[in-house]
């Protein structure tokens, strides 16, 4: 529903919300929230990395004190396409068991 109007965003959303129902909503939104507090674990048990701020949702930043996030862009390496690999990743996943392997084959392919 593209488009340059806000109409088919709401009708987007009111259609999401009839097909899942409250019950549905509560169950993805839990599961979603699971997912992005387990990021966050595993964002702190990365030496070096650490969580900014106190996450509420699903929007995580993270920084480091050892590695230098202009250097890594700079250089990103044969293999490592910056952040893009892990944009919306966790909101595609069918199987959320894969987020602790995302961010291993990140931080390996990063650093």
């Amino acid at each position: 529903m593209a488009g340059s109007r806000p109409g088919g965003l709401i009708a987007g959303a009111w259609t999401a919300m009839m097909s899942l129902g409250l019950n549905g909503y509560l169950d993805s939104t839990s599961r979603i929230m699971e997912v992005s507090k387990k990021i966050q674990r595993g964002i702190g048990e990365i030496p070096g990395l650490f969580v900014i701020g106190k996450p509420d949702l699903t929007v995580v930043a993270f920084a480091s004190d050892v590695v230098d996030i202009f250097e890594v862009k700079a250089n990103p390496g044969p293999i490592s396409g910056g952040m893009a690999p892990i944009y919306g990743a966790a909101g595609k996943m069918p199987d959320r068991g894969t987020v602790k392997e995302l961010l291993v084959e990140f931080m390996d392919s990063s650093c």
